[in-house]
């Protein structure tokens, strides 16, 4: 019997529930492989949201652990048992954003005489394994670097707009939405002014007697 164990991963809550990258994604679309090829799966290491940008796949998964995800600590006791064939990931960013994790995880995986299997790029065993450690991990590392970027540019051109970059303004204000729910402008609640106004006066005028 050929068994699989399958490593799923979003960096992010938003992902979690994202249809093209959702863990539940994940894992059907790669035990529909598994069943085809006659794999049987014996375990599933999930991680909801958290970041795999770390240096070795110890202090991922140590701090995965005090962030209350302990499954990725469960993955040194199928290396160490070497008790599965086969480690099944969506792509290889999914083991880690950095060269160094990634290389460690293809590494481990092969060095307890199993393969690695790729959604997006296939097998990875001895033959390969070097060619894939240098390539995906520095393609794993490219695609976070392309993340970051993009946020910070989605965050400066949202500030030029005057609008904030997080889900609820500051009190007394709102975001103002179109039809579609795109983020227009930020303003004052309606009928709230003379509320804050005289929060206001009030706060300051008892500033103004304690200085006196």
């Amino acid at each position: 019997m050929i068994t699989a164990v399958i490593f799923r991963a979003v960096s992010s809550k938003a992902q979690a529930t994202d249809d093209k990258v959702s863990l539940e994604v994940q894992e059907s679309q790669l035990r529909a492989v598994a069943s085809e090829r006659g794999w049987t799966v014996v375990d599933v290491i999930s991680v909801p949201g958290f970041s795999r940008d770390y240096y070795n796949y110890r202090e991922f998964a140590e701090s995965a652990a005090d962030a209350g995800i302990r499954d990725p600590l469960r993955m040194f006791d199928h290396w160490n048992k070497r008790d599965f064939n086969v480690l099944m990931v969506w792509d290889g960013s999914r083991m880690g954003r950095k060269a160094s994790i990634f290389a460690e995880v293809v590494s481990r995986t092969i060095d307890a005489g199993a393969i690695v299997y790729s959604h997006a790029d296939g097998v990875i065993d001895k033959s390969n394994a070097g060619m894939y450690m240098a390539m995906g991990g520095y393609r794993a590392a490219g695609e976070l670097e392309t993340l970051k970027a993009r946020a910070k540019y989605a965050k400066e051109k949202r500030a030029a707009r005057g609008l904030p970059n997080y889900s609820q303004p500051i009190l007394p204000h709102r975001i103002v939405r179109s039809e579609l729910g795109k983020a227009q402008r930020v303003e004052l609640v309606p009928g709230q002014e003379r509320l804050w106004v005289d929060l206001a006066t009030l706060l300051l005028g008892d500033s103004e007697q304690g200085i006196q």
